[in-house]
């Protein structure tokens, strides 16, 4: 197992906290320091949900859904108070020594700090910066909905297609010039594992479960190849 640096015994956070009556707070709290195999992640951007979050906010989710919403990582329970998000780009300050200084991706809530597994770390790419890689929870629903909703089966051309990350807050003009070579194509996302039943036909034909922005080559039989 590769070393690791000396570990905390306590990391200082901040954290965002839904009261579920649309209202907010940052509260002052304390993570217990990284165990074997974990990581301490410094958070440098986190995306927020603008549908998902706002029925957090507003105590909507329905109690039908709480186990099914509920985030990694999340602290308090539906409709609230709870510290949610899952959309966390940081970098690593302790842990596995390979990780060391890494910018990661991580399903984790809005919060200045945290500690998880060094399995549930995505490294970035290189060519993405910290600020884009946020929108790779977007991204991947996106994927998703394609993958579930067999559009990509009717494709003619099967051969893998580069997809590119887009920043929304990209001026059009540059969005319509992608891939002149200022902004290089993501080839991959993220490695995020899911629960979702609907998508074992996917977990199978990907071991580690990873995201790749390139539609999957399929057989004479429409399987994932």
């Amino acid at each position: 197992m590769p070393p690791t640096t000396p570990r905390s015994e306590t990391i200082a956070t901040r954290a965002l906290w839904y009261d579920g009556r649309g209202g907010l707070s940052i509260r002052d709290g304390a993570a217990a320091g990284p165990g074997e195999g974990e990581a301490v992640v410094r958070t440098l951007f986190s995306g927020v949900s603008r549908g998902t979050e706002r029925l957090v906010l507003e105590g909507r989710v329905p109690e039908s859904e709480w186990r099914r919403m509920r985030a990694p990582r999340q602290d308090g329970g539906f409709p609230g108070p709870v510290k949610y998000g899952y959309a966390a780009v940081g970098m690593v300050e302790e842990g596995p020594a390979n990780l060391l200084g890494c910018f990661v991706f991580c399903l984790n809530p809005h919060e200045t700090a945290f500690v998880a597994p060094a399995e549930a770390l995505c490294a970035l790419p290189d060519g993405l910066s910290p600020k884009r890689a946020v929108l790779a929870a977007n991204m991947e629903t996106a994927l998703n909905a394609v993958w579930d909703s067999g559009a990509d089966d009717h494709c003619v051309d099967q051969r893998p297609q580069p997809m590119e990350m887009i920043d929304p807050a990209r001026p059009i003009d540059e969005v319509r010039g992608a891939g002149d070579g200022r902004d290089p194509p993501v080839e991959r996302l993220a490695e995020l594992r899911h629960h979702d039943r609907s998508r074992a036909r996917h977990r199978k034909q990907h071991a580690a479960e990873r995201v790749v922005l390139e539609r999957p080559r399929r057989d004479a039989h429409g399987a994932h190849g």
